[in-house]
């Protein structure tokens, strides 16, 4: 088949003629095809290219945020000493800055604690008086070795475990209240 464009032809504002073009149709659709070829190469570089951008960027916010997880789960595990690397990315660098401080915070009160505790130790074992303390669950939470002495026991088998009966409360309030009674 062909393809007919007709136009009129004038001068002096009359028409003299018709002009009449025509085109076999195989060259109009072989046209269009290397259009269309045309048009699905560059849609195909566009695709991969914002694939590549795409990847880019998810890879530059996914990789503080495994820097992160990575520091929670150290911390997670007591190693307060890590230190989360701080992404140029604002809201991600704050995140890391606090998870940083949280962990030397924590670092500092878990330091402190520890001393805490070993000072009171310190101080519990140097007593010759025997302390027993008891929490609101009427389980013994501290309780020194002259204490564990007196009641024929190791401090190990009745700490923070065995609990605290009427009775048991009863004698240790007799053996204290003798002893008070005998200075």
């Amino acid at each position: 088949g062909m393809m007919y464009v007709a136009v009129p032809a004038v001068i002096d504002s009359t028409t003299a003629g018709v002009v009449r073009v025509a085109l076999p149709l195989t060259a109009v659709e072989n046209q269009l095809q290397a259009v269309r070829g045309r048009i699905l190469i560059a849609a195909l570089l566009l695709l991969s290219l914002t694939s590549l951008l795409s990847l880019g960027v998810s890879e530059r916010i996914a990789r503080p945020l495994r820097w992160m997880e990575r520091g929670a789960l150290r911390f997670s595990r007591g190693d307060f000493e890590y230190s989360i690397p701080v992404s140029r990315a604002a809201e991600l660098a704050s995140l890391a800055e606090s998870m940083n401080k949280m962990a030397a915070d924590l670092d500092a009160r878990m330091r402190t604690i520890t001393q805490q505790r070993a000072e009171q130790e310190a101080v519990l074992a140097s007593m010759v008086e025997g302390v027993i303390a008891v929490g609101s669950d009427e389980r013994v939470i501290i309780m020194n070795q002259a204490a564990a002495d007196m009641l024929g026991t190791d401090v190990g088998n009745v700490r923070g475990v065995a609990p605290v009966d009427r009775e048991a409360q009863a004698d240790l309030c007799l053996l204290y209240t003798s002893d008070a009674a005998d200075e």
